[in-house]
């Protein structure tokens, strides 16, 4: 039997969140053939991220309104529980439905050309000529974006720099307080 070979892309990139996602919408609007790898079965399934957008975002982008609220500050957490408010006067940020702005996100990426593949996590990947070979996948591209989150396994895989402090958070909402 034959040796399949690799599917050829322009860009991979690895997770479906939202700088994923974007990323994805970006490169494939622009003619470039786009494939997300998410380990996840679709976007916004068990999402890993509190889905507070800073006020920039909400001006640059128009997120669909059913699945946002406009809140007028945050409370950042350090792993001691010590915290950090984050308020001022005009501005805010908007608390999103998480699963929902990511289920649109991707919908937006697939409709701007790019391939949505759930249930595909990052297995490593490795320089092959003018390519990127990702293991597992029978993929390869030219450039690949690892937006897998802080602890990325691709930057991780190509020895570019870590993330060495984290902040953590909890999102609550409570109803009928004045």
């Amino acid at each position: 039997m034959p040796l399949r070979q690799p599917q050829d892309y322009d860009v991979c990139v690895v997770g479906a969140g939202f700088a994923g996602l974007c990323c994805a919408e970006a490169a494939a609007a622009r003619g470039a053939r786009t494939i997300v790898l998410e380990r996840q079965s679709a976007p916004g399934d068990r999402p890993r991220t509190t889905g507070i957008l800073v006020k920039e975002i909400a001006d640059a982008w128009d997120f669909p309104a059913r699945l946002t609220r406009r809140i007028h500050g945050v409370r950042l957490y350090s792993p001691s529980l010590d915290y950090l408010d984050l308020t001022s006067p005009g501005y805010y940020f908007l608390a999103t439905d998480t699963p929902g702005i990511l289920r649109w996100l991707g919908e937006r990426a697939a409709q701007a050309g790019a391939t949505i593949a759930g249930d595909r996590p990052y297995r490593g990947a490795e320089r092959e000529a003018a390519s990127i070979r990702l293991a597992g996948h029978d993929l390869r591209c030219r450039y690949l974006v690892g937006a897998d989150g802080a602890r990325s396994r691709v930057a991780r895989d190509f020895s570019l720099d870590g993330n060495r402090h984290f902040l953590l958070g909890v999102e609550a909402e409570y109803e009928g307080i004045g």
